[in-house]
């Protein structure tokens, strides 16, 4: 069943609108000034070089179709500056049968992605004494997601899923790292606006 989405096409310039203005204060508000040393002994904790192993678990869908029942992830995250990053993430996506009250029946689809990030809350962390190890802390991004095919068996008709091919979001989210430990939240919503993305995922960095 195709989702309908007729319903948003007049509305969905307002929503992009107030997505971006929050966006623009962010980004040209005044921050006070911080010695140059403090920042730069705090940077020094950002690594050029991330490895995480993530699960995520969607945690909205639109109308009937689910984001995924759970998306394991390996992930990558090079530090291009201060501020930026260039993350990818290759994994996969599973989804069980709605129908079905015990979960025995799934679904499965590869996941690739490359995102582009901007984190705006450095200064206030570093000012709030809050770790940013490994890029700790809220961020912006613009992301392409690839979705393969949907492997299934052929009596497994009820499935509907999100259709294959590629996908581009923005998104909002937030993530830190404790020890070797990582923990990330996100939401975005599709380009043209089709669907939300968001969810919740835990992981282990090395």
């Amino acid at each position: 069943m195709k989702t309908d989405y007729n319903f948003i096409q007049k509305p969905k310039h307002l929503l992009v609108a107030l997505f971006f203005i929050p966006i623009g204060t962010c980004l040209f508000a005044q921050n006070p000034s911080l010695a140059p040393e403090t920042i730069d002994s705090a940077y020094w904790r950002i690594q050029k070089n991330t490895y995480r192993i993530n699960l995520s678990f969607p945690v909205v869908t639109v109308g009937d179709i689910p984001e995924g029942t759970g998306i394991l992830t390996g992930m990558y995250e090079w530090s291009i500056k201060r501020n930026f990053s260039l993350v990818s993430k290759l994994g996969i996506n599973t989804y069980n049968d709605p129908y079905e009250k015990i979960l025995t029946k799934y679904a499965y689809q590869a996941l690739a992605s490359v995102e582009q990030r901007y984190y705006f809350n450095f200064k206030r962390r570093i000012r709030m004494a809050k770790p940013i190890l490994n890029n700790s802390g809220t961020y912006f991004g613009f992301e392409g997601r690839f979705l393969s095919t949907l492997y299934k068996s052929p009596n497994e008709e009820s499935f509907n899923t999100p259709t294959d091919g590629m996908k581009l979001f923005y998104n909002i989210g937030h993530q830190v790292q404790k020890n070797k430990y990582f923990l990330n939240y996100h939401f975005g919503f599709e380009i043209p606006f089709q669907s939300v993305t968001t969810g919740i995922g835990i992981g282990w960095v090395f």
